[in-house]
């Protein structure tokens, strides 16, 4: 099945099951067991353990069938935005409540009100970051998380799929592929540098005052 941003919103429940819990929803522990337990097995529940609404989307996010998933991480930030204050008032103190609302209900059942609240404004930091810093299903996207975990041959064979000089460029660089690094270099200059860091530029020498000469 084709990875879509359906795939990475599957990814985002994994990391939201872990931090909730400290352990991850399927431990294997051989590769066969990984893969069987990814495609058949539901995870051990949440409820009881977060907020209701908080397990019901990490269990949503993790469903085999990606078409009962959130759509991608607008739809992660649309989901969490309106249940944020309910799930506040189920972690937070009343007096910090009523600081903030003027009227509200009595809280539920009290759980450890502050690693939950750190891991639900993480939450919703992380879905929006679906939207404001790049497109996690897209090649290039794939190829740079490759490239941080030490896999710069395959983070190359992501990107013969889409046009992304400034990551191609970080990946020839990481292979020591100089010859193609400059030969892009020369072609493509300020495609490349637009696309980096400041670090990036200046482990890799560029600028674009180099391209201009």
């Amino acid at each position: 099945m084709p990875a879509d941003p359906r795939t990475d919103v599957y990814g985002f429940g994994i990391t939201a099951y872990y931090m909730l819990t400290g352990v991850l929803p399927f431990n294997g522990p051989e590769v066969h067991d990984f893969v069987t337990q990814h495609t058949e097995k539901k995870p051990p529940s949440l409820r009881g353990k977060v907020p209701d609404e908080l397990a019901e989307l990490v269990e949503r996010c993790l469903e085999k069938e990606p078409s009962r998933r959130p759509a991608d991480g607008a739809a992660l930030v649309s989901i969490l935005s309106p249940v944020m204050p309910v799930m506040m008032e189920d972690i937070l103190p009343p007096t910090v409540m009523s600081a903030a609302v003027p009227t509200f209900k009595p809280p539920r059942q009290r759980r450890n009100p502050l690693p939950v609240l750190a891991v639900l404004l993480s939450l919703v930091v992380g879905a929006a970051a679906f939207l404001a810093v790049e497109q996690p299903w897209k090649p290039s996207a794939q190829a740079r998380l490759l490239l941080r975990a030490g896999q710069p041959g395959l983070a190359l064979e992501r990107l013969d799929h889409e046009d992304a000089p400034a990551v191609r460029a970080l990946v020839l660089e990481a292979l020591g592929k100089q010859d193609e690094l400059t030969t892009l270099l020369k072609e493509r200059c300020v495609a490349v540098v637009s696309g980096l860091s400041p670090a990036d530029r200046e482990r890799l020498k560029v600028s674009f005052a180099r391209c201009a000469q």
